[in-house]
């Protein structure tokens, strides 16, 4: 419940993110902010949050900038 909980939260805020950056200011289509939003999140997930924020707490996964801007 708690990785689907982290997941959840991750998706809501960066769709409201992409979605004022990608479909408002560049025009594209919200289904693709959508899917982007949900591989970014997948992926940000998987590869950076789940193995470094029980280590660190919250320091080392600010990295998830980096990885988005790599990843879009």
């Amino acid at each position: 419940m708690l990785h689907g909980k982290a997941m959840g939260l991750k998706f809501i805020g960066s769709l409201v993110v992409l979605y004022i950056l990608l479909c408002m200011i560049f025009g594209i289509n919200f289904i693709n902010v959508f899917l982007i939003t949900a591989l970014l999140g997948i992926i940000s997930y998987m590869l950076g949050d789940m193995p470094n924020l029980p280590r660190t707490g919250n320091t080392i996964t600010t990295a998830d900038f980096g990885q988005a801007i790599v990843l879009i």
